[in-house]
């Protein structure tokens, strides 16, 4: 629902966040300790430069070939300086993607399984709700069924009552009848004879 996609919204840019000022962190610490070797280079690029001039103007013909010796070792030391910080700088840029890219993996896979896991509670909540309507549907039939007999069997109750009532009724008048009739009959007998 809403509420689910608004947590999950919120989760992805606190996770990203986080993420952000990690790399922004280590891509600075990086981009200072270059920074740093790059003006230790420049530094001794100038003084080297400075120094060249000085000694040659000041020394002869004969340690100019020492100074060129001593410059190209320099530059050799320099170079080899220059690309140890270059490959240190390729190693922490592959390493920051690495991160990143677990950091991602990591995010989009929680989100997946707590999507997964309110899936499986909205369907698990869905089968109890249609299996208590079920539940509750057979019920209401059984009782109206229940109450259906219940009505009938009282019906067929009351008209056996009436029904023996009735010929209660019509026993006990007819025993009085014959009562009766027992009673005036010899006087009857006596009337028609007289």
């Amino acid at each position: 629902g809403p509420l689910l996609r608004y947590y999950a919204i919120l989760v992805q840019a606190r996770i990203r966040m986080l993420i952000a000022a990690s790399a922004y962190k280590r891509l600075l610490w990086a981009t200072v300790t270059i920074q740093r070797h790059l003006r230790k280079i420049k530094a001794a690029i100038v003084l080297q430069t400075a120094f060249r001039k000085w000694q040659a103007s000041k020394l002869a013909e004969r340690e100019q070939a020492a100074v060129v010796i001593q410059s190209w070792y320099r530059m050799h030391k320099d170079l080899k300086q220059y690309l140890h910080v270059r490959k240190s700088v390729i190693q922490i840029q592959a390493w920051l993607r690495s991160v990143q890219a677990k950091h991602v993996y990591e995010e989009k896979r929680a989100c997946i399984l707590m999507i997964q896991k309110y899936y499986r509670a909205y369907r698990l909540g869905k089968i109890q709700r249609e299996n208590y309507l079920q539940k509750r549907a057979a019920v209401t039939v059984l009782q109206a069924a229940f109450r259906g007999k219940k009505t009938c069997l009282l019906y067929r109750q009351i008209k056996a009552a009436c029904v023996v009532q009735s010929h209660w009724r019509m026993r006990q008048e007819q025993q009085r009848f014959l009562f009766m009739k027992h009673l005036f009959q010899p006087s009857l007998k006596g009337s028609i004879l007289g």
